[in-house]
């Protein structure tokens, strides 16, 4: 979906969802879009919703890397209120 040349819906959809960088949604046609950011941003063409997901600083967690290992880091700050941590985000929408 995503590219050098920005993003692309494969075909008719009725929405994406986003999370990380947003470069607008040109190409995505009448697709509504849901972003999930850290920060905010002035963007030219606005998701149609952006829901507010904590940095990693306000979360405990682990990555792995391509070799399999884990790193793993504690919270350093508290998430504002009005902020959700993606994970829960994703079960408040799983089915």
């Amino acid at each position: 979906m995503g590219g050098p040349g920005g993003l692309r819906a494969p075909g008719p959809v009725s929405y994406t969802h986003l999370w990380g960088e947003y470069p607008g949604r040109a190409d995505l046609g009448d697709a509504r879009v849901i972003h999930l950011a850290h920060f905010g941003s002035a963007w030219a063409q606005p998701p149609d919703v952006l829901i507010p997901i904590s940095t990693a600083f306000e979360r405990s967690g682990s990555f792995s890397n391509f070799e399999g290992t884990e790193s793993h880091f504690d919270a350093v700050f508290d998430k504002p209120a009005t902020v959700l941590h993606a994970a829960d985000v994703f079960k408040g929408i799983a089915p």
